[in-house]
């Protein structure tokens, strides 16, 4: 079930990612069409950081707010720290985060090259016509 979890979330926050990533740069290229793919593929990273500064507070929130109520719980019930470290639900969470912030971060540059790719396969069309 936790895998189950982590997948699902793992894919949400990376689907939107990559498709903010992607309409941010199908945008940029169709006002310049001159760009070049390297060009293309830089300004993929350049979008592509500023997502990642909002999907970070995204997850950072996702965190908080799953963990909250438990946080309380632990408190109330006097818990170590070690205690909390062994706790299969935080443990859980924190490895969702993680897991899902590696995505992200992975996601720039995967979702440049594929734009950068598709760029570079419709110029060498067009310079064959």
């Amino acid at each position: 079930m936790a895998i189950a979890i982590i997948v699902i979330n793992s894919l949400g926050v990376i689907s939107e990612t990559s498709v903010a990533i992607t309409s941010g740069l199908n945008e940029i290229v169709s006002n310049k069409p001159t760009l070049t793919p390297t060009e293309i593929f830089n300004d993929g990273f350049s979008v592509g950081n500023k997502i990642l500064n909002t999907q970070t507070n995204t997850l950072l929130f996702n965190f908080f707010s799953a963990t909250f109520p438990l946080f309380f719980l632990i408190h109330s019930l006097g818990y170590k720290f070690t205690d909390i470290l062994n706790d299969k639900l935080v443990v859980a969470e924190i490895l969702t985060t993680l897991i899902c912030t590696i995505g992200v971060i992975l996601t720039v540059p995967i979702t440049s090259f594929l734009v950068y790719h598709k760029a570079n396969k419709v110029k060498l069309r067009k310079t064959d016509n």
